[in-house]
């Protein structure tokens, strides 16, 4: 004669195993589909004249694959029945924990986007201009929200941050 308690705790298990595995193929799913969405012309196109890079996109696929996982794992903890407060005080930590994630994040990008704006609004600097930024002298190929970005020599590139593009001093050459 088969105990029903432990008959229920064979479902239970059967079942979180089931949706671990059902979970995981969705979340595969979703993360092949955002690199591809990622990957298309148009969105690369647009992530560039944000001053976005492959180490963000990198970070937004990381980040939205251990949100996946953790939302996972919280309807696993629930069909094994975890209590409802613990899975409260769960995720009000990775709230906590993802705000504070997010502000590190902006942390840089919201002072270089603004002094992007400033550079372009007050034409202090303008794509094609020859520069001297501090110590690096060369001709602004472009101003995005993260960087300015001058050419010194025919194959090198600088890359500087908005932000110390305006603590520093700018002098124009003019073409000769």
């Amino acid at each position: 004669m088969v105990n029903p308690l432990t008959s229920d705790i064979i479902i239970t298990l059967v079942t979180a195993i089931i949706y671990v595995v059902i979970g995981e193929i969705v979340i595969q799913t979703l993360l092949k589909i955002l690199k591809t969405l990622l990957n298309d012309k148009d969105i690369k196109k647009i992530l560039n004249t944000l001053g976005s890079n492959e180490g963000i996109e990198k970070l937004v696929i990381n980040a939205i694959n251990y949100y996946l996982h953790f939302i996972l794992i919280l309807i696993v903890l629930l069909t094994l029945g975890a209590s409802p407060i613990l899975i409260q005080i769960i995720i009000a930590i990775m709230i906590i924990a993802l705000l504070g994630v997010m502000l590190l994040l902006l942390k840089n990008f919201i002072p270089n986007a603004a002094a992007a704006i400033y550079l372009t609004t007050s034409h202090t600097l303008e794509k094609g201009d020859k520069v001297k930024i501090g110590s690096h002298e060369g001709e602004v190929l472009e101003i995005n929200l993260q960087s300015t970005i001058l050419k010194v020599k025919k194959d090198e590139l600088i890359i500087i941050p908005n932000q110390a593009v305006t603590k520093q001093a700018i002098t124009k050459k003019k073409w000769k």
